[in-house]
């Protein structure tokens, strides 16, 4: 038996999938959803006595305008790249980082700890392995999916 408060008709049960089954669809972390469906954003039925919550994927997809990942973003993590011009500005670096991190995590819906950051801290002329690691990751195609770039300096 599925539950719900609301009197809109209810889609087929076979429709309904699991709250992990909508987060690696649409590329979302599990507690966003749960904080959607409790501010009204997103509807939410339940299903057995536990009442675990089921969702619908075109409902979500038309109601949020979210498509599901494409298939070439599967197992691929956001990333940023940041740079300061040299170490006096290490402090600056972080706070750039963290800055980076959280606009990314609330873009793409998922915890700033899942967000992977390439960094540098040296002069335009100098060597820096961050930016290298990161093309050479979106060259092998492991990681890249969504980049913000920023700069101190």
């Amino acid at each position: 038996m599925i539950c719900t408060n609301s009197t809109t008709p209810l889609p087929p049960s076979s429709s309904l999938v699991s709250i992990s089954v909508v987060a690696e669809r649409f590329g979302l972390c599990q507690e966003t959803l749960r904080r959607w469906d409790s501010q009204g954003k997103i509807r939410s039925f339940r299903a057995n006595k536990n009442c675990h919550r089921r969702f619908s994927l075109s409902e979500i997809s038309q109601t949020l305008g979210l498509e599901e990942k494409k298939e070439e973003n599967q197992g691929k993590i956001p990333v940023v790249y940041a740079r300061t011009s040299s170490l006096s500005q290490k402090e600056s670096l972080k706070g750039q980082i963290e800055r980076m991190k959280g606009e990314v995590s609330k873009a793409e819906g998922i915890p700033a700890a899942n967000v992977k950051v390439y960094s540098d801290n040296a002069s335009a002329y100098g060597d820096r392995p961050g930016i290298n690691n990161l093309v050479q990751d979106a060259i092998d195609n492991k990681t890249v999916r969504y980049i913000s770039f920023g700069k101190i300096g």
